[in-house]
C-alpha cells in the first residue's frame, strides 16, 4: 500500500492543504482531496501497516484523519479546536503513536487512548519538535526554549533531559541589539526578512534515524557582509548535528 502527498493548494498566506492518495499496485483505492497538512511533519503508519493518520489542515481548523488500508475511516483521536497540529508520528515498531500541538505533545495507544501527556511552551516563532529515535523505546521533545526532553514510549515517563541552546553552541560573533531582536532585521535573501529573535532559537529540526542524529538550524550573521537597507543584518544557516547514543 502506497500513501501519497500531493498538488498543495495555498488557501491563506503560507498555509496549503495537501491532497492525499491511498493505492495498491498503482490502483487508486481512495483520495483526499485538499485537506491535509504538510507530510514532513508525520509518520502516518502504523507499523503492522493495517492502518494510518495523518493530521488534516485547512480553513476549518486542524483535525486528524485515521483510515484502513481499505481506505474506510476509522474513529479519530480528539484534537482541540482552535490548536495547531504540528506532527503525527507512529511509533517504528509498537503500538504507540505521538501528537504534536503548539501546546503539549500526548502519547496515544492503537485505540487512540492518551497514555500521557507533556507540555511544551510556545515560541514566538518557532514550534516545538519530536520524534521516536531509531528504536521505538523512546521519543524526544525539543522545545523552543532549548530543551530536550527523552520518554518512554510504553508510558510516556520523562527518562531524560538536558539543554541545546544555540546560544553556547554557536556562540553569536556579531551581536545584536534589542531593537534589532525586536524588529524584522535579518535579511534571508532578496526581499525576504525574518525576525531577530531567531538567532536566539532553532529554526528548523530534521531527525536522520539512520544515523541516530538531530540536526538543527539557526541564522548567524555572515562575517563583514555589509548592512542592508533599514539596517538589515545578512545572515546565512548555521547547522548542527546532536549524535544520540
Amino acid at each position: 500500500m502506497t500513501l501519497r502527498f500531493y498538488d498543495p493548494e495555498e488557501f491563506a498566506m503560507g498555509a496549503a492543504s495537501w491532497s492525499v492518495s491511498l493505492s495498491r499496485d498503482d490502483q487508486i483505492v481512495r483520495e483526499w482531496t485538499w485537506c491535509a497538512g504538510a507530510p514532513w511533519g508525520v509518520q502516518p503508519w502504523r507499523h503492522a501497516g493495517s492502518e494510518f493518520a495523518f493530521p488534516l489542515f485547512s480553513r476549518d481548523g486542524n483535525a486528524v484523519l485515521a483510515a484502513s488500508v481499505a481506505g474506510d475511516e476509522l474513529p479519530p483521536p480528539a484534537w482541540p479546536s482552535g490548536e495547531y497540529l504540528a506532527s503525527l508520528k507512529w511509533a517504528p515498531r509498537s503500538d504507540r503513536l505521538i501528537r504534536l500541538g503548539s501546546t503539549r505533545l500526548v502519547l496515544l495507544d492503537v485505540d487512540f487512548c492518551e497514555v500521557a501527556s507533556h507540555g511544551s511552551p510556545r515560541g514566538d516563532y518557532h514550534r516545538s519538535f519530536a520524534a521516536w529515535l531509531g528504536h521505538d523505546d523512546v521519543f524526544f521533545l525539543l522545545s523552543p526554549d532549548s530543551r530536550l526532553r527523552f520518554f518512554a514510549g510504553v508510558d510516556g515517563r520523562v527518562v531524560g533531559e538536558d539543554v541545546v541552546d544555540p546560544r553556547a553552541v554557536l556562540p553569536l560573533q556579531q551581536a545584536l541589539t534589542e531593537e534589532q531582536r525586536g524588529t524584522y532585521s535579518l535579511a534571508l535573501g532578496p526581499g525576504l526578512t525574518a525576525a531577530g529573535d531567531l538567532v536566539d532559537t532553532w529554526v528548523r529540526a530534521h531527525y536522520d534515524a539512520e544515523a541516530n542524529e538531530l540536526l538543527l538550524m539557526t541564522y548567524r550573521p555572515i562575517p563583514h557582509a555589509p548592512m542592508r537597507e533599514r539596517a538589515e543584518i545578512p545572515v546565512t544557516e548555521a547547522w548542527v548535528a546532536v549524535e544520540f547514543e
